[in-house]
């Protein structure tokens, strides 16, 4: 994953650098850092967004009355 691509990930998730931050236990600062190029996004990373995306995903279902899957 590049810088690009985590912040449009991001943004596609309605969410603040702070909230991204939070739901990763990290610092906001380093969400910037990696989005602007400052630092290298760890490995580990994709996997980690990838789970806040399928948990945001899912708790969006339940709050419309939907079932989960």
């Amino acid at each position: 994953m590049d810088a690009k691509e985590l912040l449009k990930r991001r943004e596609a998730l309605g969410m603040s650098r702070d909230e991204l931050a939070k739901a990763l236990h990290t610092t906001s600062v380093s969400v910037w850092r990696w989005e602007n190029e400052q630092r290298s996004i760890p490995a580990h990373l994709t996997l980690a967004l990838e789970t806040v995306e399928r948990t945001r995903k899912g708790s969006k279902t339940a709050k419309k009355g939907g079932k989960k899957n």
